[in-house]
């Protein structure tokens, strides 16, 4: 775009004698005109070596010139300067792009052919879209267009997209002119024999139309598919150039029946597949790169720019998805295509082959999570994308067998396939923490923006399957009101919280607002409730100021029934069950580890189907295992007994929570309560390098060992040496993990409040 910068640069350098007539203002743009027409001519006649250049001869100065002057001839029409356009005339008339494309043809001087596209190109960008109408206009970019699809490695190929972005650009200003570059044939025929059915008589031959299929050109399209899948600037362009063009003629039915005849579903999946196999098999900021020579001097500018270049074009195959709609043809042929062949094969063999150990797992996984927050998670693409990763056949398999069929059956269930969910579940268990760490971010991806969709794909007593056909209440106002008390005192730990005014603030304000509610639904209805009759306990933005005055609260107090999960199911539940065990050894993991388990667990917590297990596990009784069938499943408020009364097959979150409060107390006697706080205080105030310390088994391979005891949990130091430094690096760990355990404690309170209690009003996180 260098040309029209210095088009307009020259514009305001031209001006006008006013005691000038019009007609000879006119006279001497035409005359200028020609003598640059002339020029360029008379430069193209001379005998020269092969090597000569166009910069050395007089052709950019006169085709600039020649650009200034009909530039200028149209400001002084539109002023009533003049009368009318006589260089534009001559221009058009005489087929002056034309011709300039035909005498560059062969690119003597060496650069011609350069400069005559870079003049069209500024010419369609400065000039209205109607002028793309004239036959001299059009025909000369045709001819270009053409004779770059029929070269195979192009001079001037950066040129040429500029050309035709222009083109794009005024296409979806003015749709009509798509039909311009859009070109449908007159259907093939078929000789046939006299003694058929003949529908047309061609040339004395008996034959028929082959009305059904239409064949179309459109070259324009076609040279851009070629760069479609390029990385870069020319990458970037094609596709920007693409989507004006399929945008502009969406309401077009022969620019579908193009895209349908071509191979243009093909060249997008093939394109996907090609990128994601060219990105390095192991990160370029990852330890295990050292080990490999061959990705040593892998810059990570190179990188980020592989992964954009794939990225973009995910973007650019989502946003065809949604031009045509998913009841095109074209839109299922994508999606099968992405499914089948871009995810089946490029993706699901390197994630079910990748090893924890060489570094390709992690990559395999960070190239999924930065697909999946390329993509809209209401848009089908990402739909397709979620279920490859966690959708089961064989589960939808067996929930449509019928239960005359299991021993027939059981033969095939012996040969279990092993899906990709299972593969990114048992990631969670992995011997190496960045793989541990990039699989919980990608979980987390998935709870937090597909939270319908994915969870109760990731929790299998989730599942519609495993839901109790009967609607329950969660926990009865006694038992809510005890839970909020044990919620509530985690929260003072090593930070001084005002604990009992902001309980006691809390209880008042819901008590009282359960006894209106109580004694207004003991009375007949009449009309419309009172909005006092459904307050609830109030909702808080803040734990420590909580409202004092229940009758404006808008929340209920009282819970609809609602269908919940058996605990016994959740307590059998894979997947919830290794977060809870990566959660008991929390100060064994590193904090970026931390920080994605606890945002996994902090969005779980938020729905309302959840909520009861994981803040009120210890409120709720179990059934033994034995008794526990698919016909009947104990609903939460069966009784209330305490955990003491009924033992959990697991751990509560509210019990690890406690046992980890206890470790930070072992660990603030044995650093000293001073130094404690002092570095707890510094890691609050400067919280950003929370998700640049390494990885703990690689830097720091040998972990600080965990034992317990009677006495409590133990850190020991693990065959370091006693070094200081090593030391300080683990204390700083610690603390750190300690206020990422603060902040996930508080936003569980927060969530068991401004819900108005477990799963009575949805609410989520906000950024």
């Amino acid at each position: 775009m260098d040309l029209m910068a210095k088009v307009k640069a020259r514009l305001d350098k031209l001006a006008i004698a006013p005691n000038r007539s019009s007609g000879a203002v006119a006279s001497n743009l035409m005359t200028k005109f020609q003598t640059c027409w002339d020029r360029i001519q008379m430069e193209l006649t001379f005998e020269s070596p092969v090597t000569r250049t166009v910069e050395d001869t007089h052709i950019p100065n006169a085709l600039q010139q020649m650009l200034d002057i009909l530039l200028k001839e149209q400001r002084l029409v539109e002023k009533g300067l003049i009368s009318s356009n006589s260089c534009a005339e001559l221009f058009l008339n005489t087929n002056v792009l034309g011709q300039l494309v035909d005498m560059s043809a062969a690119d003597s001087p060496i650069g011609f052919r350069k400069h005559v596209i870079q003049t069209i190109s500024s010419l369609i960008g400065l000039l209205e879209g109607q002028s793309l109408y004239h036959k001299s206009v059009n025909g000369a970019i045709t001819v270009l267009i053409n004779e770059s699809l029929g070269q195979r490695n192009p001079k001037y190929e950066g040129e040429m997209l500029e050309l035709e972005s222009n083109i794009a650009i005024k296409v979806q200003e003015l749709p009509a002119l798509l039909n311009l570059f859009l070109n449908q044939h007159r259907p093939a025929t078929k000789n046939l024999a006299a003694d058929s059915e003949p529908r047309a008589t061609i040339g004395g031959m008996v034959g028929v139309l082959n009305n059904d299929q239409k064949n179309f050109d459109f070259p324009l399209f076609d040279h851009l598919m070629r760069y479609v899948n390029s990385e870069g600037r020319h990458g970037d362009v094609a596709r920007t150039s693409c989507s004006l063009l399929l945008k502009a003629g969406a309401e077009n039915p022969d620019l579908e029946g193009y895209v349908r005849q071509t191979d243009f579903v093909i060249i997008l999946v093939a394109g996907l597949g090609g990128l994601f196999s060219q990105l390095p098999p192991q990160l370029p900021f990852s330890a295990h790169t050292t080990s490999h020579s061959g990705r040593q001097g892998y810059a990570s500018i190179t990188f980020s720019r592989d992964v954009e270049s794939f990225l973009n074009l995910m973007r650019f195959t989502q946003s065809v998805v949604l031009l045509w709609g998913l009841e095109s043809e074209i839109t299922q042929s994508i999606l099968r295509g992405f499914a089948d062949t871009f995810l089946g094969q490029a993706v699901g063999p390197q994630f079910m082959t990748a090893s924890d150990f060489d570094g390709t797992a992690e990559a395999v996984l960070y190239y999924v999570r930065r697909m999946l927050s390329a993509l809209e998670p209401t848009e089908p693409i990402a739909e397709v994308l979620v279920d490859f990763l966690l959708n089961d056949d064989d589960d939808a398999q067996t929930s449509r067998t019928d239960s005359r069929d299991a021993d027939a059956d059981q033969s095939s269930r012996n040969d279990v396939k092993l899906h990709v969910r299972d593969v990114l579940l048992s990631k969670l268990n992995s011997l190496s923490e960045s793989v541990v760490t990039e699989s919980l971010r990608l979980v987390a991806l998935l709870v937090s923006a597909y939270p319908e969709k994915a969870t109760p794909l990731l929790i299998d007593g989730l599942r519609p399957s495993n839901m109790p056909a009967d609607a329950q209440r969660a926990l009865t106002p006694e038992q809510l009101f005890e839970v909020v008390r044990q919620w509530m005192a985690l929260l003072g730990v090593g930070e001084g919280f005002q604990e009992e005014n902001s309980l006691d603030a809390y209880m008042e304000d819901a008590q009282a607002a359960v006894a209106a509610a109580t004694a207004t639904a003991s009375k007949p209805s009449s009309g419309a409730s009172s909005p006092s009759s459904h307050d609830s306990p109030p909702s808080k933005s803040h734990v420590t100021t909580p409202p004092q005055n229940p009758s404006k609260s808008k929340r209920h107090t009282h819970h609809t029934p609602q269908r919940y999960p058996s605990p016994t199911t959740l307590d059998r539940d894979a997947t919830l069950q290794k977060l809870l065990t990566k959660l008991s050894t929390f100060f064994s993991q590193s904090t970026p580890t931390n920080l994605a388990l606890t945002e996994i667990l902090s969005r779980l917590a938020v729905r309302g189907d959840l909520a009861p297990y994981l803040f009120a596990a210890d409120q709720i009784a179990h059934t033994p295992p034995s008794a526990v069938t698919d016909e009947s499943q104990p609903p939460l408020s069966a009784s209330t007994t305490t955990s003491s009364a009924a033992p959990h097959l697991r751990l509560s979150l509210q019990t690890i929570l406690r046992r980890l409060h206890k470790e930070v107390a072992i660990a603030k006697t044995a650093m000293g309560p001073h130094q404690f706080e002092t570095k707890l205080s510094e890691a609050r105030e400067n919280p950003s390098p929370l998700h640049h310390l390494p990885p703990l088994d690689h830097h720091h391979r040998r972990r600080r060992q965990r034992t317990e005891s009677r006495e409590g949990v133990v850190w020991v130091n693990g065959d370091m040496g006693g070094d200081d430094t090593e030391k300080a690096f683990w204390d700083d760990v610690f603390v750190r993990n300690v206020v990422v355990l603060e902040e996930f404690v508080k936003e569980l309170v927060a969530v068991l409040l401004v819900s108005g209690g477990l799963g009575g009003t949805e609410v989520d996180f906000v950024a």
